[in-house]
């Protein structure tokens, strides 16, 4: 993945990477690499392990942590959103559509009450583990127009999230072994992560 992949500009219509991000040495060239392989608006989705949980660091060979915030720098108008012109050379645009906070089902019972869930909805991403992975679908932009539409429509440094969990979590039934079931969109309303 650190070199330059053998497709074509343009040639895929979609990425999906598991655990593979928090690995790499050179994480703009693989978005680099991405951004050149993907026809324009296909998805690519990213699962990575929350940067506020242990299981971000347990690896020894992960080497840096993902937050929602962290897929922020592809989008457009990010340098100008955060006034920082080290990031006016970033060509190689991605909107990220969500960034979906997979939560354990430690806490399954705070966000099944509606009172509950406005009281710690806030402050949930400040008690350790409680979010197990990132999930991040982010789009490929190139055309101009639709860049400047994009920047013009959403400060960059803005990455819409929200609550998923496992719908075995949710139910309480035993884990899927054969691998991940059906993901529940746990939140109430969309949650905005901007710094």
């Amino acid at each position: 993945l650190m070199a330059p992949w053998p497709f074509a500009d343009h040639s895929i219509d979609g990425i999906y990477a598991s655990h593979v991000l928090e690995h790499l040495p050179d994480h703009l060239h693989f978005f680099r690499e991405a951004w050149r392989v993907l026809t324009d608006l296909h998805l690519m989705r990213l699962r990575v392990p929350y940067g506020g949980s242990r299981m971000a660091w347990c690896d020894p060979t992960h080497l840096r942590p993902w937050f929602p915030e962290s897929f922020a720098f592809l989008q457009p108008g990010y340098s100008d959103a955060v006034n920082n012109p080290q990031h006016d050379a970033w060509t190689h645009y991605f909107v990220v559509e969500s960034a979906s906070l997979r939560v354990n089902r430690q806490v399954r019972h705070t966000l099944r009450w509606k009172w509950l869930y406005h009281l710690v909805q806030p402050y949930l991403r400040c008690v350790p583990d409680m979010i197990d992975e990132v999930w991040a679908d982010l789009y490929a932009v190139k055309d101009p127009a639709a860049v400047q539409m994009w920047a013009a429509r959403r400060p960059g440094n803005v990455v819409p999230t929200r609550w998923i969990m496992d719908k075995d979590a949710w139910q309480l039934t035993p884990h899927n072994p054969e691998g991940w079931g059906e993901l529940l969109d746990v939140s109430r309303r969309l949650v905005v992560a901007a710094f």
